[in-house]
């Protein structure tokens, strides 16, 4: 798992350097497309969270924010829209809540910026396992 990372580049070179010369590894990454709506809801809540009495909250009161905010979202927003993140289980929990929506390290990848990824550690991608929801 390397999207919460600060620099998933650096961390998949750490990984191949340790990894056996025919060895092969399994990454989880965030597609950037199956994603649509959470990128712009947590810049939102960013902004929301680091003005006036929200910017001195705890992570309880971030997280009442958030909640707040989902209900209030129109069905026309983007996030709304997106059923596999907007019904998504990970927001019936506050932790699923911080993960989602308020991580402060969530870097999202298009295909060709895996291949990309792989290229900067040396690596090649030899495939993509099915998704299954």
């Amino acid at each position: 798992v390397l999207h919460p990372l600060p620099d998933p580049p650096a961390a998949l070179r750490q990984l191949k350097a340790v990894l056996d010369a025919k060895g092969g590894i399994g990454v989880m990454l965030y597609g950037k497309h199956g994603r649509t709506g959470v990128y712009g809801l947590q810049r939102m809540l960013r902004l929301l969270m680091s003005q006036g009495p929200e910017a001195k909250l705890g992570l309880k009161g971030k997280v009442r924010i958030a909640e707040q905010v989902l209900k209030a979202l129109p069905e026309s927003n983007w996030f709304s829209k997106n059923k596999v993140m907007s019904l998504s289980k990970d927001l019936e929990s506050h932790n699923g809540i911080i993960d989602l929506l308020l991580h402060a390290h969530d870097v999202p990848f298009t295909v060709a910026d895996i291949f990309e990824l792989a290229e900067t550690a040396g690596m090649a991608v030899a495939g993509f396992p099915r998704c299954h929801n």
